[in-house]
Parts: structure tokens; sequence; C-alpha cells
């Protein structure tokens, strides 16, 4: 049967939105992207950020998108492997390597990219399939019935509607409070569940060319490995993501006064992290002087029972459904998995009867991938900012155990492997895959609904 078209209005134009709205535009449906800035941020760049592009992300995108391989070669940076160094002395303590017969059965390397750059392009491709635009649109709140559509509301009053409301407007979404305090609270009523967790941090750019002018940082702009500097209750990473340097900073503990949450396009001062990151290193201390930027983020855990409304017309994706640390190595890679899961989903889509069984298997997929990502990803933020005391120094004693696996990584292949399951377990995760079984599974059932 042939595909039945909905409307569907996406919320954001970061990588979950145009993600998605490239993924269900491709399937056949009408979409629509607003976007609370004026005009197409993306299209400068002057723009700031990095994103991270494990195996799992890239695969994803270089199997649908031809060409974006060789954005990745040209723009980006291919990740070698990951550095754990001490924030006060920047002793090396601890070392993965992406060796090259590991990352062949990932069929994907591990890149490092600006969000101008991945955000240019997916803006392009969307604009191929005709996904519509409306950037200025300030979305307000959201109203979804039994009956009737589901509408987005701006600010200014304006309303849109459409099938179903696509939340991808990051971690202070005005859609996911519409999931979360639509019967989702623990009493029933209208106002959201509290969230369980806050996650501190900051996302700091610095210009390759102003590192090149100072030698104590110099060969940090030429390394291809992602750097994390381990503190006392934070930990900031480094990374090359093309013309850019981006340091992330992460904190473990609740935030401090001087934490303060703005959205991307208002930037923070980099002084207030300096002053709250006393004890690293000076060439920790260097990379932050030459920032030209800070964008501070205060991120909420929430505890969702479903990504999507109970009348199946709202759900939400990316930072607006999970909290995986912004900084972190999965935050881009899981919007991406839900754009995938998404379109894949409704590219089966051929009466209305079938919208609430697709959504339930999209929350199936998700919640257990998401939560599995989010709780690693957590408690690799709690290990890396351990204070001095026993945990710290066994965690020390287990890194020093990869530096000396890799003086002869053929010889210690197997026990290198077994050390790093869980993050290749992650990395071989397939998006379409899981789509795929979960439709072989549940598609007869589905289809019988027409």
């Amino acid at each position: 049967m042939p595909l039945l078209p909905l409307q569907f209005i996406i919320v954001g134009a970061s990588v979950a939105g145009l993600s998605s709205a490239y993924m269900l535009g491709k399937a056949g449906h009408k979409v629509l992207v607003v976007e609370m800035d004026d005009g197409d941020y993306s299209a400068s760049p002057d723009q700031d950020g990095g994103l991270r592009l494990p195996p799992n992300m890239a695969r994803l995108l270089i199997q649908e998108f031809s060409g974006i391989l060789e954005l990745f070669r040209s723009k980006g940076t291919k990740c070698s492997g990951q550095e754990w160094r001490d924030g006060e002395t920047t002793k090396l303590l601890g070392a993965m390597k992406f060796l090259a017969r590991a990352m062949v059965n990932m069929a994907s390397d591990f890149y490092f990219l600006s969000h101008y750059d991945l955000c240019s392009f997916l803006r392009e491709r969307c604009r191929d399939i005709n996904v519509q635009f409306r950037f200025g649109f300030t979305a307000h709140h959201v109203e979804a019935g039994e009956n009737g559509p589901a509408v987005l509301f701006s600010a200014s009053g304006e309303r849109l509607e459409g099938d179903i409301i696509v939340g991808a407007d990051g971690h202070n979404s005005i859609v996911r409070d519409f999931i979360l305090g639509a019967g989702d609270s623990d009493d029933g009523s209208n106002t959201p569940r509290p969230a369980v967790r806050q996650v501190c941090g900051a996302s700091l750019s610095l210009r390759i060319s102003d590192m090149l002018q100072h030698p104590e940082v110099a060969y940090l702009a030429e390394t291809d490995y992602f750097i994390v500097w381990m503190g006392s209750n934070s930990s900031i990473s480094g990374s090359r993501h093309g013309e850019l340097y981006i340091l992330g900073l992460t904190r473990s503990i609740p935030p401090l006064e001087e934490d303060k949450d703005r959205h991307w396009f208002q930037k923070g001062h980099v002084e207030p992290i300096k002053t709250t990151t006393p004890e690293y290193h000076s060439i920790v201390k260097k990379l932050l002087d030459l920032a030209h930027s800070s964008h501070p983020t205060i991120q909420y855990v929430h505890s969702f029972r479903s990504y999507s409304d109970e009348h199946a017309k709202v759900v939400v994706i990316g930072d607006a459904a999970h909290a995986t640390p912004i900084n972190g190595t999965y935050n881009a890679a899981l919007a991406v998995e839900d754009a995938f899961t998404l379109g894949r989903l409704f590219s089966h889509l051929t009466c209305r009867s079938q919208i609430q069984p697709l959504l339930k298997g999209y929350n199936e997929m998700r919640f257990t991938r998401t939560n599995n990502v989010q709780n690693f990803e957590l408690g690799g933020m709690d290990m890396i900012s351990l204070p001095p005391g026993p945990q710290r120094d066994l965690r020390n004693v287990g890194f020093a155990r990869t530096l000396d696996l890799l003086s002869d990584p053929d010889e210690h292949a197997e026990e290198l492997a077994q050390l790093w399951a869980d993050w290749f377990s992650l990395f071989h995760y397939d998006a379409r895959d899981a789509v795929d079984e979960w439709w072989l599974n549940w598609g007869t059932h589905v289809q019988s609904l027409s």
C-alpha cells in the first residue's frame, strides 16, 4: 500500500531536527522545520561548537548521504583514540587506541567535525527534498488532544497545525514540557515530574590559528586524539574539529553559584570557568585563555515514561529526550539515531491507525538504547571526575593497565578487546538494523491495522 503522508512540524534546526526532517521528508511526508533564530544561523562559518561522530553515528550518515564521507575527511578530523591525563600535571594515565582492525569491524571511523559544517550539509540535503523552514519562530507551547491536530504556538500567539510535532528543541525543550506534563506526572496532574539529576558543563571554542602561535599548546592543535584532563569533581576534554579546537567542561557535582545555563546564541564568559577550575595545569589554563567563546549549559536528567504523548501526536528526540552530556561522546550520535529510527519507522505508514503502534515501537527501541548510553556516559563522567582518595587511586591503576597493554597491542589484543568491550558494543549499534528487526517482528501486525 502507498505511504500515507503526514504533516510533521519539527521544532529546532540543529542536528536532531535536520536529521529527522530529512529522514521523514525522504520517506514521503510533508515537513516544516521551525527555528527560533532570526536567520539561518548555521550559514555562518563563524559559529562555534563541534560534534563528535562515533562509528554508530558516522556509519548511518555515510550510508545515507553521498558526499558526506568526503566532508568528514576534508573538513573534519579522524580520531585515532583517546587519552586520559591528570588535570593538575597532564601526566598520561591511560589511553585507548582505535586500532585499524577494530575500526574495520565498525564499518566506519570516529570523526570530529564542526557543528557548522554538519548542519550546513544537512540543511542543504533537506532543501533538496523540499523540506520547508520557518526562521524567527519562537515556540512557546504545544497543545494536542484526542481529537483534532497537534498545535504549536509561538510566543506571539501564532499557531501551526500538524499531524505530529517533533520536539528537537534541545535541553530546554518546550515540547518536552508538554510530554512530561501531559499526564506523565506521578500524581496524574499536568505538573511535570522533577528532574532526577543535573549535569553542568560548558563548550568552549578556540581557533586553531591562535593555538599555533603559542608553542606550549601548538602541539594539541595537530593531534588527532581526544584528550581528557581529569580533575576533582570536573573534567575538561579537548579535540580538533576542523579549524576549531573544542574544549568541553563537565562537572560531576550540582551546579555552582557561578554556573549558568544559556541558549546557544547567548555566549557566556570564559572567566567564571577559569575561576572555578583553579587546579588545572598551566597548559589547560592557557587553552582556556585562548577560548574566544563559552557556551555554558545545565542539563536536567528527566525520568520519562514515554517519549511521545498518549494521543500519538507529539514526540521528543535528541537533547529534548535524553541528557547524555553535551560534551560527551554520544550526544549528537543519539540524536541522529533517534532521527533515523523515527524516519525509518514512518516510512511504513499507510493509515492513521498505525501511528500509535509505530510510536510505541519507537519508544521500545529508543528507551533501551538511550538509557544504556546515558547511564554509560553519566557513569563515565563521574569516574573521570573523582576527587582524591581510594576510588581515584583504583581508577588510575586500571588506566595504567591500558598503557601496559598498548605497549604491544598485537600480543594483548584479546585483553584489550575485553577491556573496551562496553565502548565497542555502543559503537556497533545500528539504528537502521534495529528498526528492520522490529518491523520483521511487528510489521505484519501493524499492516493488519490498515
